[in-house]
């Protein structure tokens, strides 16, 4: 293992972020285009994975803004539901019955939530094609997240899904950015 003084890493973390600016701003343009100063009410939880989401998108860590927008939405609507009918209160999950809140999946929460017309049904499609792309990337056992080719070169191939990737991760920060924003108000009548 190479030993590294502390000037050589700190030439190492100059260059690679001086080589990033271009992307970093162009995300930051994003992040910071769809935010006001005015309070968007929700649970403390949910603002940490809000937060945490558009970090990672704008230092460029795509797979992690998956998750965490994911995150963000479930803690959003398993609050709601905890507010709403308390922790005890049980709702029917199409795959394990009668459950609490804190048993729900993100699947039982986004259905209940479009029964119960606390989201559109636009709304719930677009979570569920959230949760689907999360979990191509979090159970890739199951089914790969991404084709790959295997007549392509191993460098294309890694190409092309990063390059998916970070597409993905655009649509689930603009997501966050609107319809997270957007369900926030509607529910607190802002």
């Amino acid at each position: 293992m190479k030993n590294f003084d502390k000037i050589s890493l700190i030439k190492m973390v100059k260059d690679r972020e001086e080589s990033k600016l271009e992307e970093k701003a162009e995300r930051l343009r994003l992040l910071i285009s769809n935010i006001t100063d005015e309070y968007i009410p929700m649970s403390s939880l949910a603002f940490q994975y809000f937060e945490e989401a558009r970090l990672c998108y704008y230092h460029g860590a795509f797979i992690a803004t998956i998750f965490m927008v994911h995150l963000a939405f479930e803690e959003l609507l398993r609050n709601h539901y905890r507010i709403i009918r308390g922790q005890k209160e049980k709702f029917m999950s199409k795959n394990k019955g009668l459950i609490n809140v804190d048993e729900a999946s993100f699947l039982d929460l986004i259905d209940e939530a479009k029964e119960d017309n606390y989201i559109t049904k636009e709304e719930a499609k677009e979570l569920h094609r959230l949760r689907k792309l999360r979990n191509r990337l979090q159970h890739t056992k199951d089914a790969p997240p991404y084709k790959t080719d295997l007549k392509s070169s191993w460098f294309g191939q890694a190409l092309r899904i990063k390059t998916q990737i970070e597409k993905d991760a655009e649509w689930a920060i603009g997501l966050l950015l609107t319809t997270f924003v957007a369900i926030c108000k509607r529910w607190n009548g802002f």
